[in-house]
């Protein structure tokens, strides 16, 4: 008998390869199943082992090694996060603010976690990404900070000099390091509320200090054995002014300002009732703590900040001087219901005061040294040094012109410039919620800047990384609404 082979129609021969290629594929997914856990396996192994290894080196080695690993660890975990040094600097540096003394070389602990943030964010971007974040105010900048370098070995002496540059380079580490790290509008919120909860944890310690200043004396006793002196000073015979952990009054206020400011647009820009709350709380502990410091220049440069919001924000000329009228009569009221303050206040208008005929002849004398020297100044960090250390100018403005000439100074100016011009023209284009938050912002610098005219807080290790900070998420923000649109 004879067999025919059968022939396979096209539908038949379809089928066919189509069975053929789910085979196939069944066989391949068995073997990545099979490659899985063989891989997972392995991976339980080699932990195991490393246990093992892990435990065996503690056993003879404990301390050491716990140290050593815990550094690594560390660095590690900056490495991949190199913001978390900064975010200890907004949320922990109001409470442990202090440095450790060795003369000229003091270290604080702001400085030291705005390079460890700094250095590791940098480190990271020029594995990754390369390193220039480019901005207007990169190449201004840079020219001041070369003018700076030139003008310290006019009078070098390492202490003085390296504290003095750092002061200036301080607020541009932290301009480089936002606008470098932070690219998402929810980032920019985050970092306000953890500049907010530093601040009013700051504010509670100096409420702290006004209620129970026993206690709080033993705590500051115990930091300054191994750190440097706080400055404790009085408003007038048994009136101590509160300070918090800065050690001076005048700079915990400006601090205080800075917190209200960002506070206050943060109230303005959130729609959660419960986080509102949550602001006006630390609205009215930054407040308290602001009265308790006696701080005559951060409440003008709080009376500022919120006119200047007022004028931004409130749509209508009418509108605006409503504002404006509620505000200055809140000024005048908060003064007067503080009734050591009152006197304190109205001494300010006194031409014989002594804190005026100081400052005064302060101006004088630094005007006459630049003078003096109008090219290069007298040296980065030398105004504070003429053979012993004395006060500073209380004046930004004279300040830098005296240590870094007048070209120095010039160079600074274009730098505010080009940052008002900015977000000037930015508030005209931002979005509602965006354009909240640079007006706090741009406030915040003006408050800051407009008190340098009678103090001089950028010349702070505490507080001169602030206008740095507000800088760069101005730009931040400003990069990421052009790249959105």
């Amino acid at each position: 008998m004879d067999i025919k082979p059968r022939t396979l129609n096209h539908a038949q021969k379809r089928s066919l390869q189509e069975s053929l290629v789910k085979m196939v594929h069944t066989f391949k997914e068995s073997d990545h199943r099979l490659v899985g856990h063989q891989n997972s396996t392995l991976k339980t192994f080699i932990f195991c082992l490393s246990a093992l290894v892990l435990g065996c080196i503690l056993n003879f080695y404990p301390l050491k090694t716990i140290i050593t690993l815990s550094v690594i660890f560390f660095l590690i975990f900056v490495f991949l996060n190199p913001l978390i040094p900064f975010y200890l600097l907004l949320l922990v540096a109001p409470v442990f603010n202090p440095g450790v003394d060795l003369g000229f070389f003091t270290v604080y602990l702001g400085p030291i976690l705005i390079l460890l943030s700094f250095i590791f964010c940098q480190i990271r971007h020029f594995c990754i990404n390369g390193l220039w974040i480019s901005t207007p105010v990169n190449v201004p900048y840079i020219i001041f900070l070369g003018i700076a370098i030139v003008s310290m070995f006019r009078n070098f002496l390492p202490g003085v000099s390296f504290r003095g540059f750092y002061l200036l380079l301080q607020p541009f580490l932290v301009f480089f390091l936002i606008t470098s790290s932070v690219r998402q509008k929810r980032l920019v919120r985050h970092i306000f509320y953890l500049f907010v909860t530093g601040g009013m944890l700051g504010a509670l310690l100096g409420i702290f200090q006004f209620l129970i200043p026993g206690v709080f004396k033993r705590y500051t006793d115990i930091l300054e054995m191994y750190c440097v002196p706080l400055y404790h000073g009085y408003v007038a015979p048994g009136i101590p002014r509160v300070n918090g952990m800065f050690g001076d009054a005048n700079t915990y206020g400006q601090f205080l300002v800075q917190i209200i400011i960002f506070a206050f647009g943060l109230f303005l820009a959130e729609k959660s009732i419960k986080k509102k709350f949550y602001l006006l709380g630390a609205l009215l502990i930054c407040l308290i703590a602001l009265g308790l410091s006696y701080s005559r220049g951060a409440w003008f440069n709080m009376l500022a900040a919120s006119v200047l919001l007022s004028l931004i924000l409130i749509p209508g000329v009418t509108n605006k001087l409503k504002a404006i009228t509620v505000i200055v009569s809140m000024f005048f009221f908060l003064i007067y219901a503080i009734p050591d303050f009152t006197p304190r206040f109205l001494s300010f208008f006194n031409p014989y005061e002594s804190s005026r005929v100081t400052r005064l002849q302060q101006y004088k004398d630094t005007i006459a040294e630049i003078l003096e020297h109008p090219f290069l100044g007298r040296g980065v960090g030398f105004y504070q040094y003429h053979g012993q250390l004395q006060a500073a100018a209380h004046n930004i403005y004279l300040n830098i012109a005296d240590e870094i000439g007048i070209p120095g100074l010039m160079v600074f100016l274009w730098i505010l410039f080009i940052v008002g011009r900015d977000s000037i023209r930015f508030l005209r284009e931002a979005d509602e919620s965006t354009r909240i938050l640079v007006a706090t912002l741009l406030s915040g610098i003006v408050a800051f800047f407009g008190h340098g005219i009678i103090g001089n807080e950028l010349y702070s290790v505490k507080i001169g990384w602030i206008p740095g900070f507000a800088m760069g998420l101005i730009y931040s923000l400003r990069k990421m609404y052009f790249n959105k649109n």
